[in-house]
């Protein structure tokens, strides 16, 4: 714009006073600022945004349950899976691991210790159905129905540790390693006082 003001001075230099030039310069910068402000942001510019804001959650919420599907059926075939855990402090947890027809409890902190090896049928028959209804819970429930149920107070979920079943299978499977550690104790402990 400005080098169009001063071809045309050039051309025609009656026409390039001072004011002239300051005056097409202002214009030029006033038609600017008009034209801007004329474009604004509406009501249906608003619903716009939202609308593509849910799809954008909506394709994320879909992309992320179908790599879920797919991490499940990738981890079933397998040769160790890995059943659930529990964190117990920081940087600690407690882990099952199915190994074949095996289930292995395996303590997770500075180093990896096994606490117990589960061998008999019916045990690992229950925790396996346990956790299929479990993951069948959550796959079947809705993911916002489940967000739904987070921020409400009154329809908290039911956490598995408050059933009795495995309150009881729980403190039953504590006691039996607290005595086997204890025996393993003695033994040792008589194996020392033989080697004297």
């Amino acid at each position: 714009m400005v080098s169009n003001v001063y071809e045309n001075c050039n051309e025609n230099p009656e026409l390039c006073s001072e004011e002239n030039i300051s005056e097409d310069n202002t214009t030029d910068a006033e038609t600017e600022k008009n034209e801007s402000a004329s474009v604004g942001v509406g009501v249906w510019d608003y619903i716009k945004i939202v609308l593509a804001l849910v799809f954008v959650i909506g394709l994320l919420l879909v992309i992320i349950k179908f790599l879920n599907k797919r991490n499940l059926t990738y981890q079933q075939n397998a040769i160790i899976k890995n059943i659930g855990g529990l964190s117990v402090g920081q940087q600690k947890s407690v882990q099952l691991l199915k190994i074949g027809n095996k289930i292995y409890v395996v303590g997770v902190g500075e180093d990896i210790q096994l606490l117990k090896e589960i061998e008999s049928a019916d045990e690992v028959d229950q925790l396996l159905n346990q956790i299929e209804q479990n993951q069948s819970m959550v796959t079947t429930t809705p993911y916002i129905a489940e967000l739904f149920k987070k921020f409400s107070k009154k329809d908290q979920p039911k956490d598995i540790s408050d059933s009795p079943k495995f309150n009881d299978m729980f403190s039953e499977k504590l006691d039996e390693l607290k005595q086997q550690r204890s025996d393993e104790l003695e033994r040792w402990k008589e194996q020392e006082r033989d080697k004297r």
